[in-house]
């Protein structure tokens, strides 16, 4: 299991994770895990943050990533990087649940990045395909301004674990669920736009 970092603040719906290393963060609209007790978290990475540790504003360096990396070899260990995710669901006893967990992780819960048989077998129910987590999405306010482009993050990481011939099943899921929201907040022509980009 790759080890990325740890819970720092968390509720039943959304976690605040920080990293260990700032090269190692993962992308937005990436799935990761969070080890809690029991339960297995999965969380939908909806934002990124990298904090000074030192409480006062960063002077401007005019340097390249490169440049920096040979001036200030430490630079990485004077940032905190901070990452923002939505709960989507757990694992419980290899029975994967695209639901609130039933209880929110503790501080200091390790997080780690899912592997290729989790993001399938989370995403993979009774021989069908299901997003049904995006209703959360859709209706989140805090998503209300980047869900368009989460969602957009979103099929392109899962569709670099799960096979070519499914992914197209995956789109048919996403439309099915779309469609079962009686008042969402995206616009149908939005969705199929979306669905358009990832079928070409």
């Amino acid at each position: 299991m790759s080890l990325i970092g740890e819970v720092i603040k968390s509720s039943s719906t959304k976690v605040i994770i920080q990293l260990y290393d700032p090269l190692r963060i993962p992308k937005f609209g990436e799935i990761v895990k969070i080890l809690s007790g029991d339960y297995t978290i999965f969380s939908l990475i909806y934002d990124q943050e990298m904090q000074p540790i030192e409480a006062q504003i960063p002077k401007p360096l005019r340097l390249t990533r490169n440049e920096l990396k040979m001036h200030y070899p430490d630079l990485s260990e004077k940032i905190v990087p901070i990452c923002f995710g939505i709960n989507i669901g757990y694992a419980y006893e290899n029975e994967f649940r695209q639901i609130i967990p039933p209880e929110a992780p503790l501080v200091h819960d390790l997080v780690y990045r899912a592997t290729n048989d989790e993001i399938i077998n989370f995403h993979f129910h009774n021989l069908e395909w299901r997003i049904d987590y995006l209703r959360r999405l859709l209706s989140d306010p805090d998503l209300k301004f980047i869900v368009i482009d989460l969602i957009r993050a979103l099929i392109r990481f899962v569709f670099n674990y799960i096979p070519d011939q499914d992914k197209e099943n995956f789109l048919v899921a996403l439309l099915n669920v779309y469609q079962s929201i009686s008042t969402p907040s995206v616009t149908p022509q939005i969705i199929i736009e979306i669905v358009k980009e990832a079928r070409s």
